[in-house]
């Protein structure tokens, strides 16, 4: 039987189209006509006046960081659920980031958990959109605004899901994005930055490209910057990614909708729980099993055996030697790290390949 991996990009002919546009224009590097198109066509989608594209999602986040001034001593808050990547952004902006537990209704950041770890060190709010589903912005942006503090997302994994009708990015003050290659847009290697503010988006951009600002002042830098930005190659393919990305979408959301109805039922099984106020974007989808860490390497023994590539949900941040341990531990993001499993899910998943992962799931 044939391989299933658990993502892959879909390319197709928009994409090979503007990366041959590019080739033909000689241009690569980061200040081609593709990235610009990019940054326009991004920032519409998620209804903000401004996307910087650059480098990568850990790269965004790191830019941000940076952009808001976070020095040594600075805490940020992020939750226990995500990828190291948050943290690592964190770390190497000088903060220290403060693992908070994430709510089992949406395996978010804990609204409770954030207000209790905030301390006259705390800067700031980094709520990711874990899997798809949105974080509690409304609840977060409140404590964010009683106690002076900026609020981030991370929609790495969360690209056009929506929060009581609002898509991701420009609910707070700024995004991070990620189009790495197992995401819903892809670029291969890429991120950006949402933003409302002109001047947050001015001081990324500028950080992104050596710390020039722009203008004919390219090698007088404003500020000690990184070289960062998004190559031309990337923004070409992205650019063909945003061209479909209704197609995607709805690909997607049809396979989606297979695996709830083949998986709804399944004993031991509990699908990845979604809010009534959000709709979630269709990434990878995830369960828990009820019989824990060993239920769950079962089911991923027996998908490997069938070529059937699954991965587990991420480890509990706190666990990990970049972040300090959390005052009273993280049971909930204990809890899904031992029993979770992400499924195969990209725009190309053939129908019957999806039904042999239910079959696997639902009787090994």
């Amino acid at each position: 039987m044939s391989r299933v991996p658990l993502a892959r990009p879909s390319i197709a002919d928009r994409e090979r189209h503007y990366v041959q546009e590019a080739l033909d224009g000689s241009w690569l590097s980061g200040h081609g006509p593709h990235v610009e198109r990019f940054e326009w066509a991004w920032a519409a989608r998620c209804g903000t006046l401004h996307a910087v594209a650059v480098a990568s999602g850990t790269a965004a986040l790191h830019l941000l960081l940076l952009a808001l001034e976070v020095c040594p001593g600075d805490e940020v808050i992020v939750p226990a659920l995500t990828y190291v990547a948050v943290a690592n952004a964190v770390r190497h902006a000088g903060g220290t980031p403060v693992v908070v537990d994430v709510d089992p209704t949406t395996w978010c950041l804990s609204p409770d958990g954030a207000r209790a770890a905030i301390t006259p060190r705390t800067v700031g709010i980094l709520a990711v959109h874990a899997y798809g589903h949105p974080a509690d912005i409304g609840a977060l942006a409140g404590i964010a605004a009683r106690h002076r503090l900026w609020l981030l997302e991370d929609g790495a994994e969360a690209h056009l899901a929506t929060y009581h009708g609002v898509v991701v990015g420009g609910l707070a003050d700024a995004a991070g994005f990620s189009f790495f290659g197992n995401k819903i847009v892809s670029t291969g290697e890429g991120g950006a930055v949402t933003t409302n503010d002109p001047a947050l988006a001015g001081r990324v951009r500028a950080l992104s490209r050596q710390g020039v600002a722009g203008g004919d002042e390219r090698y007088r830098p404003s500020l000690t910057g990184l070289g960062l930005r998004m190559g031309n190659l990337a923004a070409a393919v992205g650019c063909g990614q945003l061209d479909r990305l209704d197609d995607l979408l709805d690909r997607r959301r049809v396979l989606w909708r297979r695996y709830e109805g083949g998986l709804r039922d399944a004993t031991g099984v509990e699908l990845q729980p979604v809010s009534g106020c959000v709709t979630v974007a269709p990434w990878l989808f995830s369960v828990t099993f009820d019989d824990g860490r060993a239920r769950r390497d079962a089911v991923r023994r027996q998908l490997a055996d069938d070529g059937i590539e699954s991965r587990p949900l991420f480890p509990n941040l706190a666990c990990l030697p970049v972040a300090a341990p959390p005052r009273d531990g993280c049971p909930e993001a204990d809890r899904l790290a031992a029993s979770g499993l992400s499924l195969p899910l990209h725009p190309d998943l053939p129908g019957e390949d999806l039904d042999r992962v239910v079959d696997v799931v639902r009787f090994a």
